[in-house]
């Protein structure tokens, strides 16, 4: 990600999401391991999303206040990845500082087929709105799926139907085009919806 911002500059702002399990953060040496590594690659910390899951939240309960305290810390973005799958509890949502929740996918696939999880969409976009909090809906597939979140007022997306997942080569050769030709562009796994596909 470092590399892409120096050689592509007017993506200086571009991030990446990095997912770390119930065993990564259970590490001592997992905190020490990520400022060290901020700091040989000069990646700014802001540029860095940590994702964890509800599970991984679950297994270090004893500890997980301690580590959301460190990664905030420490400058870097925290995503819930998988929400509403598991352990869902809403009550992550005021009881840690997360900056996005992630919908997941099993809840997108079946949108327009169950009522029911349409508006469960809709009242968890509602929510983090009123929160603060992005959300992001995670395994797009078809256009009527993307149309139904834009109608829900939910920005962010990942899926398939962005994009499938690309070399490191076709990567940059993708973030050179979107910034000739002046696209929004977001995070490699998150693009608004309302806006032209983009990075992914």
């Amino acid at each position: 990600m470092r590399q892409w911002q120096v050689q592509i500059p007017r993506i200086k702002t571009l991030t990446i999401s990095i997912n770390l399990s119930g065993k990564h953060i259970s590490q001592p040496d997992i905190f020490p391991f990520l400022e060290k590594t901020l700091r040989q690659t000069g990646l700014d910390p802001a540029c860095l999303k940590i994702e964890l899951t509800e599970s991984s939240i679950i297994e270090n309960n004893h500890n997980s206040t301690m580590v959301f305290e460190k990664l905030k810390a420490m400058g870097v973005q925290i995503q819930i990845d998988d929400f509403g799958v598991g352990y869902s509890s809403l009550s992550y949502l005021s009881k840690y500082p997360i900056d996005a929740l992630k919908i997941d996918q099993s809840f997108v696939n079946q949108m327009d087929k169950n009522g029911n999880q349409l508006k469960i969409i809709q009242a968890i976009v509602n929510l983090t709105h009123r929160l603060g909090v992005d959300v992001i809906a995670e395994g797009i597939e078809t256009n009527d799926q993307l149309d139904q979140l834009k109608n829900l007022d939910c920005k962010f997306g990942q899926g398939y139907l962005i994009y499938k997942p690309l070399s490191k080569e076709e990567i940059k050769r993708l973030l050179s085009e979107v910034v000739t030709s002046n696209l929004y562009i977001t995070t490699p796994a998150e693009v608004p919806t309302p806006a032209q596909p983009s990075a992914s």
